[in-house]
């Protein structure tokens, strides 16, 4: 059974716990990705709850080097300033109020890579001030799935198959060959990269070209699978295709008939 002093103290500690809630600046969640492709749009946000204090402002930072501020009690309520690789989203650049704050980014490069931290500070009299910071990094995912060319629809028994598989992104994917769900190696196919570079503005994308020479040994059809793998990013992209087997046994059959045909 709970006695008075012990009943007493747990109403003390919530009481205790309450009213440092109400005077505390609480920075409740801070939406930064991780990773951005270079042709988006992104947008940093931050919520907050402030319990008894004003808010005095809202700053946000790349790298120790502020670029946004809101402070809703001054008549100036917005302030940027320009940093190396931001640039503010002209359509609609931020989105601030008493609980929560967002800026929007536009023309990405590789210089907008960098911690992102955002600020919140009391007015008077606490000027309490609570922050939290995220790493963002510049990336540029495949916009498709990978491109598969050179299959025909059909091919004969010990005939090579040649086909290419292509993918662009940062960082370059890896690209895998499965034919009928069995990895393709080096003892199983011949297998020949290639790579070029296409700048997108300063970020060095690859496209990346894996072509595959493989004997064809078996009857029925061939499930090919082309596989794009960013393991950094946790990204993979696929695409397959279906050709079909040429039946030896009836394409033997026809040209007997064709030869008798013609004598």
């Amino acid at each position: 059974m709970m006695t008075m002093e012990k009943t007493y103290q747990i109403v003390l500690i919530l009481l205790l716990y309450t009213i440092n809630l109400s005077l505390s600046v609480h920075l409740t969640d801070i939406q930064i990705p991780e990773y951005a492709d270079i042709r988006d749009i992104v947008t940093l946000s931050c919520s907050y709850r402030m319990g008894r204090n004003k808010l005095n402002s809202v700053k946000w930072y790349k790298d120790d080097r502020e670029f946004f501020r809101y402070a809703p009690l001054m008549d100036q309520q917005i302030s940027t300033w320009t940093v190396v690789g931001i640039t503010l989203y002209s359509e609609n650049p931020y989105r601030c109020n008493k609980t929560t704050c967002s800026v929007s980014l536009d023309n990405l490069s590789s210089m907008s890579s960098g911690i992102y931290r955002c600020e919140i500070s009391a007015d008077a009299p606490s000027f309490t001030i609570n922050f939290s910071d995220q790493r963002m990094t510049i990336v540029a995912l495949p916009r498709h799935d990978p491109i598969i060319q050179g299959l025909n629809p059909i091919y004969s028994m010990d005939e090579m198959l040649e086909a290419n598989c292509t993918t662009a992104s940062y960082p370059p994917a890896v690209i895998i060959w499965h034919i009928n769900g069995i990895l393709m190696t080096a003892e199983r196919a011949q297998l020949t990269q290639y790579e070029i570079q296409l700048d997108i503005r300063d970020l060095q994308v690859r496209s990346r070209t894996m072509e595959i020479q493989y004997r064809i040994a078996s009857r029925g059809q061939l499930f090919l699978k082309c596989t794009a793998d960013i393991e950094l990013l946790n990204v993979k992209r696929q695409t397959s295709e279906l050709v079909y087997i040429r039946k030896i046994e009836k394409m033997s059959n026809l040209r007997l008939i064709n030869s008798a045909y013609l004598s």
